[in-house]
């Protein structure tokens, strides 16, 4: 999918899950940090990973829905 894939930003989101799932890196920090990304992005792709598939992570492949936030 890795070699498919024209946008570089998506490159980096397939990286990091491979990376994540064959535990390369000792921390998502170590990883982060290898990609350039900060942790919280790649938090935010896994989760997003795990709720909604790999299609949902990807750039240009289908809108989402925008999360509604709640008042305090």
């Amino acid at each position: 999918m890795i070699r498919k894939e024209w946008n570089s930003k998506n490159i980096l989101r397939l990286q990091s899950l491979l990376h994540i799932k064959e535990k390369t890196f000792k921390t998502q920090s170590d990883l982060a940090s290898h990609l350039g990304y900060h942790v919280r992005s790649m938090e935010l792709w896994l989760k997003v990973y795990k709720e909604e598939g790999i299609e949902a992570v990807l750039i240009g492949s289908k809108p989402r829905k925008a999360k509604k936030r709640k008042l305090v």
